[in-house]
């Protein structure tokens, strides 16, 4: 069993620790395409991004949530490894903190599968102690982001770390700091 006096470090994977937005991106524009819907600018599908994907296609095209995220999870899932990569400089960053007796974890609104699949390809798994999904909780990944100060929220993630939201020290939804593109 963990030791549950280890502090816990969160990550979000998608932008922190791989390069998934091109996949995204690519992701939504083949669904509109392929389901006869007009474009839409990078701009806007990029704030789409972080969110989970059906609520996303309900809002902007009522009654086709379904249909589309299931469009967009079959290229997504299609073309998964060949465009994520590492974010530069993760592996080091992530090998420091296990060496330092650090639990590493990472939440996501994407499905604890597809999480996993990236971090294989990332060559990341290795590193990670603990993954909540957006299929293993009801609270969206920004909320429960927030644990380090709001106690009461998403304690599915920090129960499987064996460990309390007290002792959650950092949680980095994007980069972490001097990260550089």
């Amino acid at each position: 069993m963990l030791n549950p006096f280890r502090p816990v470090v969160l990550f979000d994977f998608d932008g922190t620790l791989a390069d998934t937005i091109p996949l995204i991106v690519e992701s939504y524009h083949h669904t509109l395409r392929a389901s006869a819907l007009p474009p839409v600018d990078e701009v806007e599908v990029r704030s789409w991004i972080g969110r989970p994907l059906q609520p996303v296609f309900e809002e902007r095209y009522p009654g086709r949530g379904a249909e589309l995220t299931a469009t967009y999870r079959d290229w997504n899932l299609a073309h998964h490894d060949e465009l994520i990569v590492r974010v530069d400089g993760m592996p080091q960053l992530l090998k420091q903190l296990v060496h330092k007796g650090v639990r590493v974890g990472v939440v996501s609104s994407k499905r604890r599968s597809t999480v996993e699949q990236g971090l294989r390809v990332v060559a990341l798994a290795e590193y990670i102690d603990v993954l909540a999904g957006m299929d293993e909780t009801t609270a969206h990944k920004l909320i429960r982001l927030r644990c380090c100060s709001r106690p009461r929220c998403s304690r599915s993630i920090l129960r499987s770390a064996s460990t309390s939201v007290m002792q959650t020290s950092t949680c980095w939804r994007r980069r972490p700091p001097g990260w550089r593109r």
